[in-house]
């Protein structure tokens, strides 16, 4: 039933708006998926198209060659039959309607697609000269200085975040990462950018589970194998 509901963003907006919000402007730093869905809309308003048809026009098409099996699904029925099958307690759940993520991550791709997504958004002309400085210019997520303007992660402040990416600074033997991770409705995903390899890491798992980090075991053994 609810897994097959079609949302519409303003829906989402209304359930979103039904809770408090974590701080006064500009006094914090949490992640929301709420951004994203305003965003969607704002470039429905300003290009008169659909997010879908926005997308597909200004990035996809223009990026087939790199990104093949990458696509907006909400509505999309052939795309979503690519699908392998996600899982949550055991249940396929891979049926799901994605809408209810919006632009905030109702797509699908490969490992492939996203290990040269993150390599496009740092060489090559995908972004102009201020959107990557805007990309990259971050702001500290620790806790006790959400917030704050920052340079770069380092030891004394190791998370931080840009637009829609992250940086943390994992340690000495590691240094700095790029890196964001997602999941939904029997997936999850993780991608990331080892600066000291020059080197690209994607693990995508068909199962909803906790988060995957960037200082996890699992990310940690990835970029031993790389040396």
């Amino acid at each position: 039933g609810k897994l097959k509901s079609h949302w519409q963003p303003q829906q989402l907006l209304h359930y979103a708006s039904l809770y408090q919000p974590y701080f006064p402007p500009g006094k914090g730093w949490h992640y929301a998926n709420t951004n994203y869905i305003l965003v969607g809309m704002i470039i429905e308003k300003v290009t008169g198209m659909s997010f879908s048809d926005s997308l597909n026009t200004y990035l996809l098409s223009q990026y087939k060659t790199a990104l093949p099996s990458t696509h907006y699904i909400p509505n999309n029925a052939r795309a979503i039959q690519t699908l392998v099958p996600g899982f949550e307690n055991n249940h396929d759940v891979s049926h799901a309607d994605a809408s209810v993520f919006g632009p905030a991550g109702a797509m699908i791709s490969s490992s492939q697609d996203i290990a040269h997504w993150l390599r496009l958004l740092f060489s090559s002309p995908i972004l102009t000269p201020q959107s990557q400085k805007n990309l990259t210019q971050l702001i500290s997520i620790e806790p006790t200085q959400a917030g704050k303007p920052l340079r770069r992660a380092g030891s004394q402040t190791a998370q931080a975040y840009g637009l829609g990416l992250a940086q943390l600074y994992i340690n000495k033997q590691y240094g700095r990462v790029w890196w964001h991770n997602g999941g939904g409705l029997g997936y999850s995903a993780m991608m990331m950018y080892v600066e000291k390899e020059d080197a690209v890491i994607v693990v995508l798992h068909n199962q909803q589970q906790s988060p995957i980090l960037p200082n996890s075991p699992l990310m940690l053994s990835l970029i031993d194998s790389l040396k």
